[in-house]
């Protein structure tokens, strides 16, 4: 119970500070215009409150999140399989500590860059015959990459209803997984894997008003289908509460296969990633 007020502590003050540093953006620009711009109150949500010459062509997005993430799948480490079936309540029950944070970067709002990075400490313990064995695992999923906004289309006169747009995308995606057994005080394993998959995928946006939108990805990764492969499906709701934050609930679909190294250094990574998704986004 203790590690879990801990993590809800840290989601928390990292929701909390992020949101105010959002909120003192918006403020400020919106007092060095108020002479210049329209009245605050006249204009949509999303309104920016920059005269054009003063405009930044740069937009940062942070986004805090929690995926709920579950496990399924195997594990094969030289002659030895693992099946594994864990819920986010039994992952919790290891979690020492870790984080998960999306950033989004854009230029003229026309092509960015973008960073999801998830992070996770787990450890279990249990004694046999009188010898303490701890397990350690570090877990995470890194993934860098740039799009571009091909397509925009609004169906209707104004930008802020019923406008879809596409963006493609082109990344790689680390996946970090080192795990050690200690046995006792004599005995430490070891197996530290980690892979880089190239990633290229698609980005879609619709948003219904200036309110609401929905926002689905989707991207296919690896060097070859027998070995190294992946599938990431992302769907998103999102909600517009001011014009500075958005929170988005969905759900994330990751599938990985990898395998590496002969005999007893064989390992066969087969396992698939899926929850559900909790993110609260703040521009800049």
């Amino acid at each position: 119970m203790l590690i879990k007020r801990i993590l809800w502590g840290c989601i928390f003050l990292c929701f909390f500070s992020v949101a105010h540093a959002a909120m003192q953006t918006n403020t400020a620009n919106q007092l060095a215009n108020l002479n210049y711009a329209t009245p605050a109150f006249s204009a949509p949500p999303n309104a920016v409150f920059h005269t054009s010459n003063e405009k930044s062509n740069w937009t940062f997005d942070v986004v805090p999140y929690l995926w709920a993430l579950n496990m399924n799948g195997r594990v094969q480490v030289a002659n030895q399989t693992s099946h594994v079936d864990q819920t986010f309540s039994d992952i919790m029950q290891q979690f020492d500590s870790g984080g998960m944070l999306w950033l989004d970067t854009y230029y003229k709002e026309k092509i960015g860059v973008f960073l999801n990075s998830l992070y996770a400490s787990l450890s279990t313990s249990d004694t046999v015959d009188g010898v303490e064995i701890i397990s350690r695992t570090r877990f995470g999923l890194f993934t860098l990459g740039a799009f571009y906004k091909a397509y925009t289309h609004s169906f209707g006169p104004s930008a802020d209803k019923n406008r879809i747009e596409l963006e493609p995308y082109v990344g790689a995606r680390y996946t970090l997984n080192h795990t050690t057994l200690d046995v006792g005080t004599l005995l430490s394993l070891k197996d530290n894997q980690g892979w880089t998959d190239p990633i290229v995928g698609t980005r879609l946006n619709y948003l219904f008003n200036q309110y609401w939108l929905v926002t689905f990805a989707a991207d296919v990764g690896g060097t070859n289908l027998r070995s190294d492969v992946s599938y990431n499906l992302v769907g998103l709701l999102g909600y517009k509460p001011a014009s500075y934050a958005t929170v988005y609930l969905g759900y994330h679909d990751l599938y990985q296969h990898y395998v590496t190294g002969h005999d007893s250094d064989h390992f066969d990574w087969q396992m698939r990633l899926f929850g559900p998704v909790l993110g609260l986004a703040f521009r800049f």
